[in-house]
């Protein structure tokens, strides 16, 4: 038998590191301007 989800949990799960423009969730509307990357 299957267990239901909790009713509480989120509908998304995300973990971003190291990033830029990032977005989550629905209907979203971005414009990014980026500069140079970082000397490595």
């Amino acid at each position: 038998m299957a267990e239901a989800a909790p009713t509480n949990a989120g509908k998304y799960t995300v973990t971003v590191t190291g990033s830029q423009g990032v977005q989550v969730g629905d209907s979203n509307t971005q414009t990014n301007t980026f500069g140079p990357l970082p000397p490595r």
